[in-house]
């Protein structure tokens, strides 16, 4: 076989990997350039954890529901060549031949199910990236009749992964910045997690909630609750805000009750691009808490209406959006004496209704501080700008 290479069809293939070093959404033009540099009809950028939980990535050369929901559904973690010899270390290129043997390939399963019918037959794998948990590699394929990949071919392989591999953490590095800025942009604690709620990232208002034992801590790096029902309740919102291929992710709203009133927010969210990169944002979780949203304090609400001290405390909590009965589990007593509060409280403030009585206390907190309501703007811009999942 002769493999003609030279600048000029390098150029392009090296200009279309770094304009996707920073340009997420271009990683699909990467991939028809190899595909026609290795006369390959089927090229994909594919990323998985080291115990092959998780995993995601974009192809060209088969439809993305054949991808998607075939391959890396049904058949991703029965790969033939990748249980034969995963990823060890970055920096290899290997094609299918000294993964496995022919005869043991025509045996297999996934070969005669999905391979064969799909022409997906000699393939080249070029190892990316690994660490964190994570490996990300390209793997080309083609007919037995195009012929296995030859040394020329390896050598070329070996030639653009430096660039590859370059262009790969460039996209990190970019993803990870934008994440982190945008989530110390929002008011709150705000939690970034994978998956299986092991913490991405984390905001300082985040820190200070976990530093404080507020109900949240964290686990073997996973964000849990302190109380064990209310964990059992925040691990299973994280689980349908997480999950993967072919199944609706949800939003969920969990209270902590044995903290202050402790309401999370739980949705899934997807990065820039089709795909996420090794370390992926997966789901997000932000708090609103008494410790991050009033700002009147119990004695200005003593002080402006003569409420004792405990029917401020209790119209606090209801500005931090805590129900009665969340006020009547927290505090052990009866939904009764929680309504005798209300009453009271309502009578004090010439209201009539519970939300009349909120939007007033919620007024007075604006008056107090100007920038309440422009916070509250700027948080659901934010997250308008990162969640881009199903809610």
């Amino acid at each position: 076989m002769t493999l003609l290479i030279n600048e000029d069809r390098l150029s392009p293939v090296l200009d279309a990997i770094y304009d996707a070093a920073v340009l997420p959404g271009r990683w699909p033009g990467v991939l028809q350039h190899l595909g026609g540099l290795f006369n390959s009809h089927f090229v994909d950028v594919f990323a998985r954890t080291d115990d092959w939980s998780d995993y995601r990535g974009i192809a060209l050369g088969l439809d993305k529901a054949d991808y998607e929901n075939e391959f890396l559904d049904v058949w991703c973690n029965r790969n033939v060549w990748g249980k034969a010899k995963p990823v060890r270390r970055a920096g290899e290129v290997l094609p299918t031949w000294q993964m496995v043997a022919k005869p043991d390939v025509l045996r297999s399963e996934i070969y005669n199910e999905y391979l064969k019918p799909r022409a997906l037959n000699e393939g080249l794998r070029l190892a990316i990236w690994s660490g964190d948990g994570w490996i990300q590699d390209i793997s080309m394929l083609r007919p037995w009749s195009s012929g296995p990949f030859e040394q020329l071919e390896i050598d070329l392989g070996k030639l653009l992964l430096p660039h590859l591999q370059r262009a790969s953490e460039a996209s990190r590095r970019l993803h990870d910045a934008k994440a982190a800025m945008e989530l110390d942009a929002i008011a709150g604690a705000a939690f970034l997690l994978d998956k299986r709620g092991r913490m991405v990232r984390l905001n300082a208002a985040g820190d200070d909630l976990l530093r404080a034992g507020q109900g949240l801590a964290l686990r073997d790096q996973c964000l849990t609750a302190i109380s064990r029902l209310d964990d059992d309740r925040l691990a299973a919102a994280i689980a349908g805000a997480g999950r993967m291929h072919g199944a609706l992710r949800e939003a969920a709203l969990v209270t902590l009750t044995p903290a202050p009133c402790l309401k999370l927010t739980v949705m899934p969210i997807r990065g820039g691009t089709e795909w996420d990169l090794p370390g992926h944002r997966s789901v997000l979780v932000f708090v609103n808490a008494p410790a991050v949203m009033p700002r009147l304090s119990r004695q200005d609400l003593q002080d402006h209406f003569g409420m004792t001290r405990a029917e401020a405390d209790f119209a606090m909590a209801l500005m931090s959006g805590c129900s009665l009965a969340d006020i009547a589990n927290r505090g052990a007593r009866s939904i009764h004496t929680v309504r005798t509060h209300l009453g009271k409280v309502m009578a004090k403030t010439q209201t009539r209704r519970q939300s009349e009585l909120v939007r007033l206390l919620m007024g007075m907190e604006h008056a107090k501080s100007g920038v309440a309501v422009e916070a509250t703007a700027s948080r659901s811009r934010r997250l308008r700008s990162i969640t881009r999942g199903t809610l």
